[in-house]
């Protein structure tokens, strides 16, 4: 192999023969017909989207047990966990458990039921796996069969509306409850169909009261239920206090289950309890991060995790804790993106969440110096989002004007004015389309005259086109005038900034209300500036009001209210801040100006309030037992392979060089040869970015050789590739499937430090050498939080 030069990266492509682990399989005989390709399963399509991987008993899941026929205990041990997983919604890691436990017992139905109630929001694999428990029943006993045959029932039999269909299914379960009165999963199932997934949907939620007093059934006999998540969802939205006490037991209840820490920050976010609210919502983020680093799982491969992340976020800000809710909205965007999982175009995506979440922190907080400081990195880049892109150059015009920087600000508000202009010639462009198309129509409809021909009439297929034309073109009228007034309102922020940077306060003051979208407290300020100094205190008392128990609006009210000469409503004031104060970050500004109120009422430099939990909060671990606060790459496996000439080449030969790792199926996996023919070509593009390229496949050396010389007869092959037969290195990176004992594709990016950046595992090999070009490029330029800890956090978490 050639050596490299300084600052060079490399990517492996890498490959492995295929071995079959006899697993029960539901196979229809059309697919049996079909052709096996290397890297889908032997089973059928619905195999090859779940996991793939090997279950291990992990513990934490909670405290449930589902009675089954089979004698191993190890599949008994299985079913449970798989049973508490769905309890907690991990149904992917749910239905790794049951697949483990047909993988030890082949005939066991429960575990092909526990795959279809994992897969309930995927009718079609749903539907395969209910349908080989149900060919598998015999082998269950009478509680197993019960609940298959109520779950196949619901998917195979004909109804003649959901309504119906969902009916029949809560009936099953009741019969359940019915015979097996001291069993509480019956009980908790039911509990949850009755308001919850499609049957909730399709019958409605009838009694709250009713469905409560089930769950209080499951708690008398099983105080520590996982069913404690069920009451969080039933109140949620509806009288959340009734839930207070399952939020105190929900995340003890199966520890291991991040989204069941989770949920109790639903409740405590809805009461106001925004410090209860963020313990349970860290305690999630670190439960997902340990199981990610252990498992080399990417972040948003976990159900909800960028959904409890940047909620994370928001109640950060609301008591005050701003650097993590930096680190924490950063950290979304450090993220690897994928264009099935993070893409930038999506509006829930990690990256997109992460970047509104960061912005959100700084503007509120008007960290003017550090916006101006990330709008230079790829944390605030906007890519192609134009709504995105309107607020970013908003606030770099605020905060520009905000530090004094009259010629940048200027610069930005310029950037604006473009857009409001192109916008506007949109309209008129739109406006002048519209016209000549009702021109025209009325045009052919003189020429044809009043009487048309019968033929002459548009067929269904034309109006249904004309329909869906006329409809895209509304849609995209409304799009443009939308971002025309989010344009407008930008400006006009801008300029009253710019007023008021030259002291022209009454001026802000009308084109902050011309933006109409400005903050209470910016807007309170502005009137205090303008001398309009009740009206000022009022505004601030009801920016208070909306947002209680933030702090905020309180150190503002508290500081305005001072300032106003009201010391005793100051002071009330900051007494309410000082019970809220445990989390804030004093080193901010807002916080500092607190200092001499602090000391004129009669308390300390070293004012705010000790951090407790309350009473009925729960018994809860050490936050930093349950794992890292920010994700962190995983060190990749170490390996040494030999090249098509003999050649020795390790992984630590790269060492201070990325590495992008790809395996491969072998010269006899089309789809790899395939891959291998868009990565070549590319080869030279990704030395210019510092990227090289090796593959590495399960052939032994001599047929290696021989396929390497094949291949050069016909294409170019700018990479070395090299020969892992014993499959080591596969089993390593984890491109296995245990479960079948045959290998899947898979690609890895490596940084310099050996730390895996980017990964993609699954039955297809990745083939787009741009986009994983792009995204090395991004990922190799950021600089993540070490180990994942951020400044002021404590530096013995767990890795």
């Amino acid at each position: 192999m050639m050596k490299l030069k300084k600052n060079t990266s490399v990517i492996m492509l890498c490959s492995i023969p295929m071995f079959i682990f006899c697993v029960a399989s539901s196979v229809s005989r059309a697919e049996e017909k079909e052709e096996v390709l290397p890297g889908h399963s032997l089973h059928g399509h619905s195999f090859d989207t779940g996991p793939r991987q090997s279950a291990t008993l992990m513990g934490g899941t909670g405290n449930v047990h589902l009675p089954i026929s089979s004698k191993n205990p190890q599949v008994q041990n299985f079913i449970d966990q798989g049973l508490g997983q769905l309890h907690g919604f991990w149904f992917f890691e749910a239905e790794r458990s049951f697949r483990q436990a047909a993988a030890i017992e082949p005939d066991c139905a429960i575990a092909y039921w526990g795959m279809a109630m994992a897969n309930e929001s995927n009718e079609k694999r749903a539907k395969d796996f209910i349908t080989k428990a149900h060919e598998l029943k015999d082998y269950a006993n009478r509680y197993e069969q019960k609940w298959i045959q109520a779950l196949h029932n619901a998917y195979h039999k004909k109804y003649k509306d959901e309504k119906a269909r969902w009916q029949t299914y809560i009936s099953a379960l009741e019969d359940l409850v019915h015979e097996y009165p001291e069993d509480v999963e019956p009980k908790a199932m039911l509990a949850l169909h009755l308001f919850w997934n499609k049957s909730g949907k399709a019958l409605g939620v009838t009694s709250r009261e009713a469905i409560d007093a089930l769950l209080g059934q499951v708690f008398a006999i099983n105080p520590m239920h996982p069913a404690h998540h069920y009451r969080i969802h039933l109140w949620d939205t509806n009288k959340p206090k009734r839930a207070l006490k399952s939020a105190a037991l929900c995340g003890q209840a199966a520890p291991s289950i991040a989204h069941m820490w989770h949920m109790s920050g639903h409740i405590f976010s809805r009461v106001k309890r925004y410090e209860d609210a963020c313990w349970q919502q860290e305690a999630s983020s670190r439960v997902d991060h340990f199981h990610m680093v252990r498992d080399h799982v990417l972040p948003t491969e976990i159900h909800n995790y960028t959904h409890n992340q940047e909620w994370f976020t928001r109640n950060l800000i609301k008591v005050g804790r701003i650097r993590d809710a930096l680190a924490i909205a950063k950290n979304l965007v450090e993220l690897p993106r994928h264009p099935r999982h993070n893409s930038p175009s999506k509006n829930g995506s990690a990256v997109v969440r992460g970047r509104t979440r960061l912005l959100d922190v700084l503007i509120q907080f008007e960290l003017w110096e550090e916006l101006l400081e990330l709008a230079q990195t790829p944390y605030l880049a906007v890519d192609d989002e134009k709504y995105a892109h309107v607020r970013k150059v908003r606030y770099l015009a605020v905060a520009n004007f905000s530090q004094g920087n009259c010629v940048s600000g200027k610069k930005q508000l310029s950037i604006l004015e473009k857009m409001l202009a192109e916008q506007k010639g949109n309209i008129e462009a739109g406006k002048c389309t519209e016209e000549a198309k009702t021109s025209e129509i009325k045009k052919e409809a003189d020429n044809k005259g009043k009487n048309i021909e019968k033929s002459n009439k548009p067929t269904e297929s034309e109006k249904k086109e004309s329909e869906k034309a006329r409809l895209e073109a509304k849609k995209k009228k409304r799009e443009i005038e939308a971002l025309t007034k989010k344009i407008e309102k930008a400006i006009a922020h801008v300029q009253g900034e710019r007023a008021a940077l030259n002291a022209e306060h009454a001026k802000a003051l009308e084109l902050f209300k011309k933006a109409g979208d400005l903050p209470k407290t910016v807007m309170a300020r502005t009137l205090l500036n303008a001398g309009k100094k009740q009206e000022a205190e009022n505004l601030a008392r009801k920016a208070v009001d909306s947002a209680r128990n933030e702090v905020y609006p309180l150190a503002f009210y508290a500081k305005l209210l001072h300032q106003l000469n009201k010391p005793a409503e100051s002071k009330k004031a900051f007494e309410q801040l000082r019970e809220l104060s445990a989390l804030i970050d004093i080193d901010l500004s807002i916080f500092r100006e607190m200092e001499p109120l602090a000391k004129e009422f009669g308390y300390s430099e070293n004012w705010l309030r000790e951090y407790k939990h309350r009473d009925d909060s729960g018994v809860r671990p050490p936050i930093e037992s349950l794992g890292p606060l920010t994700w962190h790459t995983s060190q990749a496996p170490a390996w040494s392979l030999k090249d098509s000439l003999g050649k020795s080449v390790s992984l630590s030969d790269y060492r201070g060089k990325p590495v992008v790792v790809i395996f491969y199926l072998g010269f006899g996996c089309l789809h790899c040869v395939e891959q291998l023919g868009v990565f070549s070509p590319m080869t030279k593009e990704y030395n210019q970015a510092g990227i090289e390229i090796v593959a590495i496949g399960s052939d032994n050396l001599n047929a290696l050789k021989d396929a390497v010389l094949a291949y050069k007869q016909e294409k170019t092959l700018n990479f070395p590739v090299l020969t892992d037969d014993r499959l080591d290195i596969f089993e390593k990176y984890r491109c296995v499937d245990n479960f079948e004992n045959q290998a899947l594709h898979g690609t890895f990016l490596i940084d310099a430090k050996g730390q895996i950046r980017w990964q993609d595992i699954g039955p297809e090999p990745f083939t787009d050498a741009e986009f994983l070009l792009k995204e090395s490029t991004r990922l190799l330029n950021l600089s993540p939080t070490k180990n994942g800890v951020t400044p002021g956090v404590a530096s013995s978490d767990n890795e």
